[in-house]
Order: structure tokens, then sequence, then C-alpha cells
């Protein structure tokens, strides 16, 4: 892993290094650590590293995750005095430091905001902070990240736009306006209806599916699996309607 060149909060070095899954340890810790201590020296680092373990240690939150840590046989473990967790994700074993509670709420924001695509939602969130982190009830609280998130106003709208026009610019790329609309409550995007940190299936799109004949042949069959497969997310239970 390459080193950050700024804090947590340099958003698009954070978004490189929570997208690859993790497996060294040490680059997981350096990940939050400030820059001073990112760019200093070796002791620098060192203490670093004692600061964090010693959060783990005194974190209530983590108590039980030490005792597991001390036995065999579960996904908890030490290694070089910091609590590590292990989980397979996409079927690839990723090593995860544990996080103690002062430095969750930090890595929540980074991996929940990314300046040139919004914010994301919480399946992506919890996916990009787990390739790197881990810590108990992770899904609970990226759950309730996500739903207090606030909405951007309008004048954090009109920064991120300029935002995305400079980096357009500088690569040399043009739009054409007539396609373009701005300041939206909602869009269409791929057959969803986003906006106001929410989305739902296109009208059209579901209308379709709705007058969609039985199918009578393989072919139409996996046609109309595929398309139902895409507005998954919208049916509770959906394996179990289609996979009986």
């Amino acid at each position: 892993m390459h080193k950050f060149e700024s804090k947590l909060d340099c958003y698009d070095t954070v978004k490189e290094e929570l997208e690859v899954p993790s497996t060294d340890i040490e680059a997981s810790i350096e990940l939050i650590a400030t820059e001073s201590d990112r760019y200093g020296s070796t002791q620098d680092r060192e203490d670093t590293r004692t600061s964090f373990i010693e959060s783990q240690m005194s974190d209530p939150t983590l108590s039980d995750a030490w005792e597991m840590a001390r036995t065999e046989g579960n996904a908890y473990a030490i290694k070089d005095g910091a609590l590590t967790h292990t989980e397979y994700i996409c079927g690839e074993k990723v090593k995860q430091v544990v996080l103690p509670k002062c430095k969750r709420d930090e890595v929540l924001r980074v991996a929940h905001e990314i300046p040139l695509d919004g914010h994301l939602g919480e399946q992506k969130t919890k996916q990009r902070i787990k390739y790197s982190f881990f810590w108990p009830e992770i899904k609970k609280n990226v759950r309730e990240f996500c739903q207090t998130c606030k909405p951007q106003s309008w004048r954090d709208h009109l920064l991120h736009a300029d935002s995305v026009f400079r980096k357009w610019r500088k690569v040399g790329l043009t739009v054409n306006l007539e396609k373009c609309a701005f300041g939206q409550n909602q869009v269409k995007f791929l057959g969803h209806i986003v906006g106001s940190g929410q989305h739902s299936p296109d009208p059209e799109k579901a209308e379709v599916l709705r007058n969609l004949s039985r199918p009578s042949t393989k072919k139409e069959l996996r046609s109309f699996l595929g398309l139902a497969s895409y507005y998954r997310d919208y049916m509770p239970n959906f394996s179990k309607l289609f996979c009986r």
C-alpha cells in the first residue's frame, strides 16, 4: 500500500485504500495515523502504534473481542500486540485491524462520502470499511450512520459541482449542456429514481416488468429472471420466491 499524502480526510487517497483488500496490519494502522505521525521518524511511528494499541485495550466495547482473541478457533487474533480480525470477503481472506470507538466516526465519514460519487449506501460503505477495518456491531453502526447522514446544502452542492467541473477541465473532458441537469431533487439513473437520500425503481421499467407475459421457454425465463434480479433489492425474500 502506498502512503497517504495527507490526513484521513484526504478522500481520494482513502478511496483507493479502502477499495483494496488489506493483508498488511501495519498499513491499516498507518491508514488512521495523523500526517505528522505518518511522516515522522521511526520512533514517532512506533509511538503511534503503541498509542493505537492502548486505545484498543482501554476500549470497553472491545473487551469481549480481546477475550476471544486469547483463545484459538475464532476470527479475532492478537498480532504483535494489536487486536485483529480475519474475514472472507468475496472469497478472499482479509485481515482487518479492529478499530477502537474513538476512531470509528472518522472512518465512517470517509468511507461514506466520496466527492465525485456523493454519499454511498449502507452496503457499499460497510464493504469499503471492511477491506481494512472491523469492530463489533459494525453493521449496526454503518446503518445508523447512513440513516442519519445529513443531505447536502445548496452551497455544498455548488462546491461539489465546481470540483467536478475543474477535474473535467483538467483532463480535457467536455459535456453537452442540453443533456445536463443541475440542482435536481431526483434523477433517473440506470433504471432507478435516485435523490434525497433514497432510491426506488423507475416506474416505467417496473411497469414493463409487471406487464411481461408468462415465460414459455427457457430463454424467456432466463430473460425474465435477469430483469427481475436487477430489482431484487426492492423485493423481500427474492431468492426464496425465485429459487424454489
